[in-house]
């Protein structure tokens, strides 16, 4: 097992690679600004990256293959088993999430309306966002191919998302009045249950 992080730059350093079973540091690398998010694809061996306002994808060794600009600060990042990676952020040009090919051709982008905190992909290739409210939205769900299925709201901020083996949707952030912090939803963006 190997661990990779990222963070904030320390002497030149944004990212570290570590031996899973004891520890031990493999390599450094600096991606020139503090990282925000990181996405592996082992069965592609590489990894895509969030440094500031860009996202690059890299090799085992840290080392990048392409490099795509996304014109502000990106906090989140998510890989496909074909190596399609999709990335939110802040708005830059009215867009907030991008999505590229394995070769980092961008394949189209969207709108959450306000930043996009974080992405995540399940194993069809469905996309979620989820960030700050924008029309009483936190969460977006769209198809590979860009189209918007459903969308959600959390009630504040949302700092998290995952899904599982049978495509539910999870979503973690601020609290909203209940109290409430976590919210599942099921693959067709209906709420399950709620929880703090």
């Amino acid at each position: 097992m190997k661990v990779y992080v990222v963070g904030t730059r320390t002497s030149s350093v944004t990212a570290r690679k570590y031996e899973g079973s004891d520890g031990s540091q493999e390599w450094t690398a600096d991606y020139t600004y503090q990282g925000y998010g990181i996405a592996l694809a082992p069965w592609r061996v590489g990894f895509g990256v969030t440094a500031g306002s860009g996202v690059k994808w890299c090799n085992e060794g840290g080392v990048a293959q392409w490099t795509a600009t996304h014109g502000n600060t990106i906090y989140g990042c998510a890989v496909d088993s074909a190596g399609n990676l999709v990335i939110g952020g802040f708005r830059a040009d009215s867009i907030t999430t991008r999505y590229y090919d394995s070769a980092g051709t961008e394949q189209w982008t969207a709108d959450h309306g306000a930043h996009v905190r974080t992405v995540a992909m399940d194993s069809a290739g469905h996309i979620i966002t989820g960030g700050q409210r924008a029309s009483s939205l936190t969460t977006r769900y769209y198809d590979s191919d860009g189209t918007e299925q459903w969308t959600a709201d959390h009630g504040a901020t949302v700092y998290g998302v995952t899904t599982d083996a049978s495509g539910n949707v999870y979503t973690v952030g601020d609290v909203v009045s209940g109290p409430y912090t976590i919210r599942k939803y099921n693959s067709a963006g209906s709420l399950q249950w709620s929880a703090d």
